[in-house]
């Protein structure tokens, strides 16, 4: 009887060390994530910037204001991927895979890891096209009101600009994300053709 105890209090702590193994394994892997995710984004907020600086400098007002909405489409629409993602049913994807459709393999990828491809669309790129949209608007607003004579305008006209880019972005967003929840499959399945059109499926 004794060893029976034994035996099962044996089992019973290696379920525990692999458990224990196992959680050690998926805290590595989260940190090694966001590591890479903080490299990451630091780059691409380097790169946006620096092009956005690039595009910007002695272009004129409309050309500044294009490059502006460009970026803050940007941000709107990566946002609505990361939402239709996490919204998507993998199922239909499985089945078209197996009829051999082009992009549902890719589709059925994307849904499968979306909490890494919601993480990039959202908060990588979505929020950081934001912010830099939101500084270069505020950047070319005040290089713009330096031209004024009233000094009452000078102060109030980029503060006025900057509110009207981040309240568009913001019901961009909005509007984005309940259109993403109604029509989540569609908008993966047309990404993932999209993507498999530059890089096919394996």
């Amino acid at each position: 009887m004794s060893k029976k105890r034994e035996n099962a209090e044996e089992g019973r702590l290696k379920e525990i060390d692999r458990k224990e193994y196992r959680e050690k394994k998926k805290k590595l892997r989260k940190a090694g994530y966001l590591a890479k995710l903080f490299v990451a984004v630091f780059i691409l907020t380097v790169a946006f910037t620096c092009l956005s600086q690039i595009a910007l400098t002695g272009a004129g007002i409309a050309v500044s204001v294009i490059v502006i909405v460009v970026i803050a489409f940007i941000g709107v629409a990566f946002d609505v991927v990361g939402v239709a993602v996490t919204g998507g049913d993998e199922a239909p994807f499985n089945a078209m895979a197996s009829r051999k459709i082009k992009g549902a393999k890719r589709g059925a990828g994307m849904i499968k890891n979306a909490d890494k491809v919601a993480s990039i669309c959202n908060d990588v790129v979505g929020d950081m096209s934001g912010i830099i949209s939101g500084a270069a608007g505020s950047a070319l607003s005040v290089s713009v009101a330096a031209g004024f004579e009233n000094e009452v305008w000078k102060f109030l006209f980029p503060i006025i600009i900057t509110a009207v880019i981040a309240t568009l972005v913001v019901v961009g967003k909005a509007a984005g994300k309940s259109f993403a929840i109604r029509h989540s499959n569609e908008i993966v399945f047309a990404v993932a053709r999209f993507i498999t059109f530059f890089r096919k499926e394996k």
